[in-house]
């Protein structure tokens, strides 16, 4: 058995960035994230945690709905990063850097109602195609999405 030393002051952290990426990438796959946080000795949290801890909660103040309360979206192959669904709705997470556009596959295009932003409700444009036979062949293309409200 190895004996560890524990610090007063462990300046080991998770960047609030790092959090934010964690939290989509676990709900995205239906889990929960449990945040460890340390209180010292004298029972009070380090400012740092502290710091952390508002980044996350004033992050989840506007992001909560897609988050909270959610299924995993879309399969790896339709979507390249984490995505959450609360029933007929998904959630997109672009984690990485802003996008000139986003492709996602396999949806039931003809359900596509709008396209925005959860932060502030920005609607964004969009635009939708099929390959010709899905057309004719079926006016709801659903390839792999499973729908609850059918």
């Amino acid at each position: 058995m190895k004996a560890g030393v524990i610090t007063l002051y462990d300046t080991q952290f998770k960047s609030a960035r790092q959090l934010i990426h964690t939290l989509c990438e676990v709900a995205g796959k239906g889990g929960n994230l449990l945040l460890n946080v340390s209180p010292m000795g004298n029972g009070q949290i380090q400012s740092e945690q502290l710091d952390l801890l508002q980044f996350v909660e004033a992050w989840m103040s506007v992001h909560a709905q897609s988050i909270v309360g959610t299924q995993p979206g879309l399969e790896p192959w339709q979507f390249y990063g984490p995505s959450t669904r609360r029933g007929n709705r998904f959630y997109l997470f672009l984690l990485m850097k802003p996008y000139e556009s986003v492709t996602v596959r396999g949806v039931p295009i003809k359900r596509i109602q709008a396209v925005s932003k959860v932060a502030g409700g920005e609607s964004l444009q969009y635009s939708t195609r099929c390959a010709i036979v899905d057309s004719m062949l079926s006016p709801d293309p659903r390839r792999g999405v499973n729908d609850s409200s059918a």
